[in-house]
């Protein structure tokens, strides 16, 4: 007997025609236009060289299948630096019951959960992490769950934790427990009989896992309900947060924009120490004057970009005393209070 097929994957071009088109039908114009403008093409000019790059405009909204991955993508890179200096990362799912209403469908499950948090159970036992509300389509109907990537060793308080000489089999139904103490303790603050958790140790995809889109193109499109409405839900506020020890360290790298580059240069002009002049070197530092570290070149402390190898410094020029052929300098932390290491 055959295996059943997956279900297709739509690509993002067929989903954003398709998403535009529904979204027009139920009246919803202004979201609609958004998903046009993110497609109109877009020249762009060196003024080095003159060569010319054509491309398309992007919308920058979580729910868009063409720009939904490049935002999670800029936010992975933020935050997993952060989330790698875990001790015990844990992967933690929760869900309630599907809503019967889609307004406040999603504002109610970011509430039970900040409500959640200040429980004992929890603070005694998670440390910090980050945490992603995603809408999924159970049959038609807008099912709100989510994945959460928690610095804890343990998350159960009744139940004992696993010891060294225990078996598998032993280690198993202490797990089984656990993870059954968390299903009670989290439907009985829902109000709830019961409710579906899943807790494992992270692995490497877990914070893509935690961090991923809201919704999935084709759920948006295949939901009965009007999409339209759900996107104005998720659109209230974020749908990925940090809370606990993880908050203070990655406060500075949620939300925050890309830097606007001055020149307009090409990526090979950019590097070519024979075509741009030094100012435009000068000036490309200075926009890039956020999270830097300490240099030591020599005798002195220059103070640059932290995004940027040795390599790429020495092209640049920017450190006095360095010249083509030397060493490169020694990155040292800093005592700088702003950059979170």
């Amino acid at each position: 007997m055959s295996k059943p097929r997956k279900p297709r994957t739509l690509p993002a071009d067929e989903a954003h025609v398709l998403l535009e088109d529904r979204l027009r039908d139920e009246g919803a114009y202004d979201l609609a236009d958004t998903l046009t403008k993110c497609r109109e093409p877009f020249h762009l000019k060196c003024v080095c060289c003159s060569k010319e790059l054509h491309t398309t405009k992007g919308c920058a909204k979580r729910w868009c299948p063409v720009c939904g991955p490049k935002v999670t993508a800029k936010r992975y890179n933020r935050i997993e630096p952060i989330a790698r200096r875990m001790q015990w990362p844990l992967s933690v799912m929760l869900s309630m019951k599907n809503p019967k209403e889609v307004a406040g469908c999603v504002d109610t499950m970011k509430e039970a959960f900040r409500k959640f948090r200040r429980t004992h159970f929890w603070r005694s036992t998670v440390q910090g992490g980050f945490v992603g509300f995603e809408v999924t389509s159970l049959h038609g109907t807008p099912h709100i769950h989510l994945h959460a990537l928690v610095d804890c060793e343990w998350l159960a308080v009744s139940t004992p934790k696993p010891r060294r000489g225990h078996s598998r089999h032993e280690i198993e139904r202490l797990c089984q427990m656990a993870q059954a103490e968390l299903a009670a303790v989290w439907a009985g603050y829902l109000g709830q009989k019961q409710a579906v958790v899943w807790v494992r140790r992270a692995d490497k995809r877990a914070l893509a896992e935690t961090i991923k889109y809201p919704i999935k193109p084709a759920d948006l499109i295949a939901v009965k309900c009007r999409a339209s409405d759900l996107i104005r839900e998720m659109d209230k506020g974020r749908m990925v947060s940090s809370f606990g020890r993880c908050h203070a360290a990655s406060k500075e790298f949620l939300g925050r924009d890309e830097p606007t580059y001055i020149e307009k240069l090409c990526a090979g002009c950019l590097t070519d120490r024979s075509i741009v002049p030094r100012d435009a070197y000068n000036r490309f530092f200075d926009v890039l004057a956020e999270d830097r570290v300490n240099i030591r070149v020599g005798q002195r402390t220059r103070r640059t970009v932290s995004g940027l190898s040795p390599r790429h410094l020495s092209l640049m020029g920017k450190c006095d005393g360095w010249r083509d052929g030397q060493p490169p300098p020694k990155v040292t932390q800093t005592d700088d209070p702003d950059i979170p290491w």
